[in-house]
């Protein structure tokens, strides 16, 4: 139907040869045959039939995989998980996975620019080729300066928000899987832009270092932090500033007070907010169980000295870590009387010091870590101490002797000192091996790397041949709307009218005071830490809640996450009332950045009133949870999640258990298991239009002396669809009174309508039960299969509006259905 353009169809033999090619068909040939007819009602126009002719050949088969240029990964290691194998036949799809699935391999182990190429060998036997990996390993790298980048209009968020959510630090070797885990676990803090379709969303960008240093020559130098730039050895009182001087990751404008360029406090391998608006340092219980992030000069000390690794004496005295040559000893001592030289050396010859050596696996002067203080150098006051003489002859020691030129001697008085090359004296430096003698080789220390070798990173084992390049990188993100005041009056299938007044705050910072009116007009004062403040009145008809809600997942910078809570709820069930005063505080701790452990307590007082009365009576549990009780629950809970978004997720996976002991006025048990799993099935080449598989299950059960009150119900959007709430429920005397068990099963279906992902459907299957015991979980199961959509309004939140339609299949008598729900909020 179409106009007939002979350079599109050359296009389209092109792209049909290539197709061919792609699937293993290297010798297919595309022909093309064009017939021109007249139209019989136009006479001016005519019609082209157009048919490919088209020649496949053989499809070629791979007979062997070779593997060149790989000295880092074993053999084995790059054959595992490959989609192409031996005996398959050619796919240019799946051999593009390979190489990503290769270089993700390499880059893993730091080794980020490796270059991998594929040569297919057309062999003599007809159909079949090998295919020839060839591989540049290229450099490692290990992470340099972390330069965070914060896009917006008016850019308010703190660096170390940024970093908090990384899991690479300066000195780590570079692992594109975690560069990758760090971009999702930004995208999925809600703090930042998400819009494939525009491009934007948090990314980590590097590119390839200066291989060389303009100064020295050397390979790989890092790049100098601010107030680095000196001369040795001495550090200078106040440090340079940067370029640009930023307070709390804000640059100031033209006309603004500057902050104070002195070093500024250091958080998780980088620098925080300027000196005096740094926060507080946390209580000293807690160094004792939290791990301290390298400092950003621990994380660069490279093939300068060591200024901030001091080395302990037995004693407890600290002193400088040693020189690495003797030239260094020489230069960096000051000079001084043969006098004063014989006083000291004799004071230190009567208690002789016992040093530490820098032995061990894992010394290096990159990472100065603790070093063990099991390989020790104790230099005896009986050993007679050496000199090296001047390398003039007739040059006198200390004692007066006159030594030949190189000679080594001892002196009576039991000195240890060094004698200048030109003329005055200079200590000698007391390190593991001794004395440092004047000109003489260079130090060798235990565990190091031999002389003339890099002996920058030392990791123990053979040494390196070369080191690991410094790679800075950029994280690049760009602030979303992340505050909302919210006034509304909405409608819920499971609670009736409500009203809400809402401020919430998703990037708070509670340590950001305002300085001036103008930090609140411009949303700068209480934002950019991100915390989490939530303050919310909800009136209605059936439920009332106001809550009060302060969330720190990264507390004083730390891998610790503090959680405070407190509210007032009312809820009027057609079958009592129930009113709840209560709180809670948690404390989390990240073993790593996915898994989590917390500790939490939760303390109310409930009270029940006026419980119905049915023909047949009042169930004895209700009658027994009238009045005031009293609840206070101990909880540990162990979560890993890797999800990509908290409200629609689209890959990764939670996994939650939960151990909590409540006593009170009842006394009981409870555990739960929470179990989902997202897989993206495809998505639009920008990242957009994603189509999701989503399943999840879900494992409660409570000890026997449970109340009413804390019984698990099913039925409604947040457990059950199909159902009313709390209609899935046991019942007695035609109450629904809940049980002690409760399992979930659900799968679901999502799927873009619109094209900007604003409007989604989905089709779903939800199937569980509630039973009093956990024996009988499988005689009364519920199953209700429906269809809905998701709908995403900007102004109103990430929080997604439901619109779903179940049709329960398998159900109880008692059950009441509800084919339509509604619902405004957290996903379930």
């Amino acid at each position: 139907g179409g106009l007939f353009n002979r350079e599109t169809l050359d296009g389209d033999v092109e792209r049909l040869t290539a197709y061919y090619r792609g699937l293993g068909f290297f010798r297919a040939r595309v022909g093309r045959e064009i017939d021109v007819r007249p139209d019989p009602f136009d006479s001016n126009r005519e019609w082209v039939a157009v048919t490919f002719v088209i020649d496949e050949g053989p499809r070629y088969r791979i007979r062997n995989l070779a593997f060149f240029g790989n000295e880092k990964i074993p053999l084995e290691k790059l054959q595992e998980d490959l989609e192409l194998k031996s005996g398959d036949y050619f796919d240019q799809n799946k051999l593009q996975l390979d190489m990503a699935r290769l270089q993700d391999k390499y880059g893993a182990i730091g080794h980020v620019f490796a270059d991998v190429e594929v040569d297919p060998r057309f062999l003599e036997e007809p159909g079949m080729l090998d295919l020839v990996y060839r591989i540049d390993e290229g450099r490692q790298y290990q992470v340099g300066r972390i330069n965070v980048k914060i896009q917006g209009e008016f850019p308010h968020t703190r660096v170390t928000t940024v970093l908090n959510r990384m899991s690479l630090a300066p000195t780590d070797i570079v692992d594109t899987r975690e560069l990758r885990a760090s971009e999702r676990r930004m995208r999925s803090s809600q703090i930042f832009e998400v819009d494939p379709t525009r491009g934007v969303q948090p990314k980590i960008v590097f590119s390839p270092p200066e291989l060389t240093d303009p100064d020295t020559g050397r390979p790989g130098r890092r790049p100098v932090l601010a107030g680095e730039g000196h001369p040795r050895p001495q550090r200078p009182p106040d440090a340079a500033a940067p370029p640009e001087t930023q307070r709390d990751g804000v640059v100031p404008t033209a006309g603004e007070e500057t902050p104070s360029t002195a070093e500024p406090t250091i958080y998780r391998g980088q620098y925080g907010p300027a000196a005096g608006t740094s926060l507080p340092s946390p209580p000293s219980w807690m160094g004792r169980i939290l791990p301290r992030r390298k400092s950003a000069e621990e994380a660069n000390a490279a093939e300068e000295a060591v200024y901030d690794a001091p080395y302990q004496t037995a004693d407890g005295a600290f002193y400088d870590a040693p020189p690495q040559t003797a030239e260094d000893a020489i230069r960096d001592a000051p000079p001084q009387t043969q006098e004063a030289m014989q006083v000291q050396g004799a004071a230190r010859a009567a208690q002789p010091a016992v040093y530490t050596a820098p032995a061990g696996a894992g010394w290096s002067p990159r990472r100065p870590e603790a070093i063990p203080a099991s390989a020790v150098a104790p230099i005896a006051p009986a050993a007679p101490a050496t000199y090296a003489a001047a390398p003039a002859a007739g040059t006198a020691g200390s004692s007066g002797v006159v030594y030949p030129a190189g000679a080594i001697a001892p002196d009576p008085s039991g000195a240890v000192y060094a004698a200048s090359p030109s003329g005055p004296v200079y200590p000698a430096q007391d390190t593991a091996a001794g004395p440092v003698p004047a000109q003489a080789a260079p130090i060798v220390f235990p565990d190091r790397p031999p002389p003339g070798q890099w002996d920058g990173y030392w990791s123990g084992g053979e040494p390196s041949a070369e080191p690991p390049l410094d790679l800075p990188l950029e994280p690049i993100v760009t602030e979303t709307r992340t505050g909302r005041l919210l006034f509304s009056v909405g409608v819920n299938s499971d609670a009736g009218l409500l009203g809400t007044v809402l401020i919430e705050e998703q990037n708070f910072d509670i340590a950001r005071l305002p300085r001036s009116w103008r930090d609140i007009a411009d949303g700068v004062a209480w934002r950019g830490a991100g915390q989490r403040f939530r303050l919310e009145a909800v009136p209605g008809t059936e439920v009332q809640r106001y809550s009060i809600s302060f969330a720190d997942p990264y507390f004083l910078d730390r891998n610790v996450s503090l959680s405070v809570s407190g509210y007032y709820y009312r809820r009027d069930y057609r079958e009592w009332n129930e009113e709840r005063l209560g709180g809670r505080i948690g404390f989390g701790y990240q073993f790593t950045p996915d898994l989590s452990g917390t500790i939490a307590y939760r303390g109310a007082d409930i009270k029940i009133s006026d419980p119905i009365v049915t023909p047949f009576g009042t169930p004895q549990d209700l009658l027994d949870a009238v009045g005031t009780n009293l609840l206070h629950g101990f909880e540990v809970a162990l979560t890993h999640d890797t999800r990509d978004n908290s409200f629609l997720p689209t890959e990764g996976h939670l996994f939650q258990v939960s151990f909590e002991q409540v006593v009170g006025t009842y006394d009981y048990p409870r555990a739960e298991i929470d179990l989902r799993k997202y897989f993206l099935l495809s998505q639009r080449p920008d990242g957009s239009g994603r189509h999701v598989l989503g399943v999840s299950t879900r494992f409660d059960v409570t000890g026997d002396d449970t109340p009413i009150y804390d019984h698990y119900f099913a039925g409604g959007y947040s457990s059950l669809r199909g159902f009313d709430f709390r209609g899935a429920s046991p019942h007695e005397m035609g109450i629904p009174i809940g049980g002690h068990m409760m399992f979930l099963a659900s799968a679901e279906y999502i799927f873009p309508i619109t094209a900007d992902d604003m409007i989604r459907g989905v089709i779903f299957c939800d199937t569980g039960t509630v039973e009093r015991t956990v024996d009988s979980w499988d005689e009364n199961y519920r199953v209700a299969p429906g269809f809905g959509l998701r709908v995403v309004i900007p102004a109103m939140g990430p929080a997604p509006i439901a619109l779903d339609f179940a049709f329960p299949v398998s159900k109880e008598e008692t059950d009441d259905e509800q084919v339509f729900s509604f619902f405004i909020g957290f996903l379930r």
